[in-house]
Parts: structure tokens; C-alpha cells; sequence
């Protein structure tokens, strides 16, 4: 039987994982270069407010707004010239933060985020039929001939037509 601490009896878990989780998070965090950590906290608010877009509006509304957003705000800092690997893994890490953070959500904080920086991006939705003939979606982000915040094999998706950058 656990006690007060959450120390358990031989053979089982002898911390409070509750407890230790956001902290190990936390130490990971503060221990990235500083830049890294700008551009983590970053796509946390980005993915926030992509999450809540999603929530309460359309895809297409969302992807309006996003476009707005990028035309307004201030041109990309030399520390903000991240790689497009940095920007996929910042916000792989940011997703933790996030409940929900979905393949959708993260597939637009990569394509925001590149094309911020100058780097045409090009948001991909496809379906592929599972075992059990179940349909799985999935979203992801081709930009430069790379795939980010995608799938292993998205040849194996069917893509949605009529998502191209002309079409927000």
C-alpha cells in the first residue's frame, strides 16, 4: 500500500508520477539552448490558439486566420531562423503541453511556422483504409521535398484535393 509520499513496496514504482512527470518535463525544458526554447514556447501559444480555432471554427476559417496572422506579424529575427527540422521538432515537444494537440494541429503550427520564416509549406490531409476497413485520416506538412509532423509513408495516404496554398 502506497504511503503519504507515494513510496510504494518493493517490486513497484517508488515515486509519485503525477508529481515527477511535469517536473522531469520542466528540467528537459530549461536545460534546451535558448533559442530552442523560444521557438518551443512559440508553438505552444500557436498550438493553443490552433486548438481553440479548431474547436470553434472551420478548418478553412482556422487556416484564414493563420494566413492573417503570418501577413501581420513582424518579419522572422536572425535567432528565429530555425531549420525546418527545428521548427517540426520544437513542435513535436510543444504538443506535449497541449491536450489535444492532434496531427491537424500540429501539421498547421508547422506550416505557420515556415512560412513565417520564408519557407513555402504545403498542408497535406490524407485517408487510407485500416484493418477492419476503419478510414484513418492523417494531416502532415510537405515543404521543400521533406514531409514534417507527418506519417512514415504518407505514399500510402489518398490526398484531399483542393488544399493547395491557393486555397486557404
Amino acid at each position: 500500500m502506497p504511503g503519504r509520499f507515494g513510496v510504494q513496496s518493493a517490486g513497484q514504482e517508488a515515486y509519485n508520477r503525477r508529481v515527477l512527470e511535469p517536473m522531469r518535463r520542466a528540467r528537459r525544458f530549461i536545460h534546451l539552448d535558448p533559442a530552442e526554447r523560444c521557438l518551443v514556447l512559440g508553438a505552444v501559444f500557436l498550438m493553443g490558439g490552433i486548438r481553440l480555432g479548431l474547436s470553434l471554427l472551420s478548418l478553412r476559417a482556422v487556416r484564414r486566420l493563420l494566413v492573417l496572422a503570418a501577413a501581420r506579424s513582424a518579419p522572422a529575427r536572425r535567432v528565429d531562423l530555425a531549420a525546418p527540422e527545428d521548427i517540426a521538432r520544437a513542435v513535436t515537444r510543444a504538443s506535449a503541453a497541449i491536450p489535444g494537440a492532434t496531427c491537424l494541429v500540429q501539421a498547421l503550427a508547422v506550416q505557420t511556422l515556415l512560412e513565417r520564416r520564408g519557407c513555402p509549406a504545403s498542408l497535406r490531409l490524407g485517408f487510407v483504409r485500416s484493418e477492419g476497413s476503419a478510414l484513418t485520416g492523417h494531416a502532415w506538412v510537405e515543404s521543400a521535398g521533406k514531409v514534417f509532423a507527418g506519417p512514415d509513408d504518407p505514399s500510402r495516404y489518398a490526398l484531399v484535393p483542393g488544399l493547395g496554398p491557393d486555397r486557404p
